[in-house]
């Protein structure tokens, strides 16, 4: 029964770390003083587990990834970043990938764009043999 209950107080915990209203420090303090007032502070480390697990989750969505073949300076990442819409705050994860061959593999949240040379070739030869 524990579970839901840590996991309930993690998520309105989380809702209220994005809630800019609350800084971290702020939300912390209300939390042990919750678990502690309602004798529930055995539940801690599983809103601890839950919290962590929210946390990547959002940081996976709210990042932007960019596979390249080649390493890439900071003009190009802004021109990928406001292509892909990114906030200018976002995360950036670049990862080097020979196998793309050139041009790069963009992500953010559900969007994908692929502006590789791999899949432009790919696209050249279906045109082709069509």
């Amino acid at each position: 029964m524990s579970a839901p209950r840590s996991k309930f107080v993690a998520q309105a915990l989380w809702s209220l770390v994005l809630d800019d209203k609350h800084s971290g420090d702020d939300v912390a303090g209300r939390c042990i003083r919750f678990l502690n007032g309602n004798n529930l502070f055995h539940l801690a480390p599983a809103v601890v587990r839950h919290l962590e697990r929210l946390s990547e989750e959002y940081a996976a969505e709210h990042t932007l990834h960019i596979r390249v073949a080649y390493p890439i300076g900071a003009s190009i990442v802004d021109g990928v970043r406001s292509r892909m819409q990114a906030p200018k705050d976002a995360h950036t994860a670049i990862e080097e990938d020979p196998d793309i061959l050139g041009g790069f593999v963009a992500s953010y949240g559900e969007t994908v764009y692929d502006a590789s040379m791999r899949s432009q070739i790919a696209v050249l030869r279906e045109k082709l043999l069509a």
